[in-house]
């Protein structure tokens, strides 16, 4: 699906980038850090989406195994503050 002609955003409507897996348990979206001791790579991710004006909006793990940690292993971005 293209973009949309007349938007500013390089995203199909309604305005939502690609669904991307990841491995940063350290990026804390609700608060825009990464915590103490967390790896360099994601502080570059976390800095790169606030420089191309991107919200994540999951909130909640989504990798849930019994015998590990839940994790945040899949984001959502959009273009507009949801």
């Amino acid at each position: 699906m293209p973009a949309d002609p007349q938007s500013s955003s390089p995203f199909p409507s309604p305005s939502v980038a690609p669904f991307l897996e990841t491995n940063y348990p350290s990026i804390d979206y609700s608060e825009l850090i990464v915590d103490p001791g967390g790896e360099q790579a994601a502080t570059d991710f976390l800095d790169k989406t606030m420089d191309i004006f991107l919200y994540q909006d999951v909130y909640e793990d989504t990798r849930v195994r019994q015998g590990q940690n839940p994790s945040k292993l899949h984001y959502i971005f959009t273009d507009e503050e949801t």
